[in-house]
């Protein structure tokens, strides 16, 4: 049974489902953004650097971690929220294995979609941001269709065809509502430290780190459930599925 009722919905209407989604599933993608964040985190702990500006080899490392980790992360959310979408339930441990089982897939095509997003930004900022949202279903279109790094670029953008403005506004209030969040906390993180009397930057680094997993899923739900929107107006994904579920089972023998 799915958690939330497949349908088309607006922009508002797909955060709002997100939000139920994660209200039900909560404790299991943020458990799995955990653990796949869990190296980047042991890093920070380690190392205490904070960002490249510091000019340090191990800042440059965390850096690189935290974008291989999130990478991950994202992948096993949008495979534990699909679950979640489509079946009323999370696995872990399934969402964990196969996001690392496809875990260079996923590295190889978040690096196409960069590139090619860089590619278009050297002139004006615009094609950069248009790339961006043409191909923003690379990773559940990789998971959940189970394709290569390049196919899956290619389907994504044709996927996205027409839905532009959708999808802009879609993930750019996710993001803005992950910001919020996410400097609300540091911002809380910063006054509590405050109130012991210590500014320790690396302790600072290190509750930020450990915090990150509690609003990481935000994005990556939001993701999988537009992608799955756009397959339900243009692909009538929900129908396929109900068809499924109507074929006679086999009698056993």
């Amino acid at each position: 049974m799915p958690a939330t009722a497949l349908r088309p919905r607006s922009a508002t209407e797909i955060i709002d489902a997100a939000f139920q989604l994660l209200r039900q599933h909560y404790t299991q993608l943020a458990a799995i953004a955990m653990v796949a964040l869990l190296p980047y985190i042991a890093v920070v702990a380690v190392s205490g650097a904070v960002s490249v500006t510091s000019g340090s080899g191990s800042a440059f490392l965390v850096l690189i971690l935290q974008w291989v980790c999130g990478a991950i992360a994202e992948g096993a959310v949008v495979i534990g929220a699909a679950s979640a979408y489509l079946d009323g339930q999370t696995d872990i441990q399934r969402s964990l294995l196969t996001a690392v089982r496809r875990g260079p897939a996923v590295i190889v095509a978040g690096v196409l979609r960069g590139f090619a997003a860089g590619l278009a930004a050297i002139a004006f900022l615009f094609p950069g941001i248009y790339v961006l949202v043409r191909t923003f279903a690379i990773i559940p279109v990789l998971l959940l269709e189970d394709r290569g790094a390049d196919e899956s670029l290619s389907r994504a953008w044709k996927l996205a065809k027409g839905e532009g403005w959708k999808i802009f506004g879609t993930m750019l209030l996710a993001w803005l509502i992950f910001m919020t969040l996410y400097m609300l906390l540091v911002f809380a993180i910063g006054v509590i430290l405050g109130l012991f009397g210590t500014t320790n930057e690396r302790m600072t680094s290190l509750l930020v780190a450990i915090l990150l997993p509690f609003v990481f899923p935000i994005t990556a739900v939001v993701s999988t459930l537009l992608y799955y929107d756009i397959r339900i107006r243009r692909e009538g994904f929900d129908l396929e599925l109900m068809a499924l579920d109507a074929e006679p089972v086999a009698p056993s023998s």
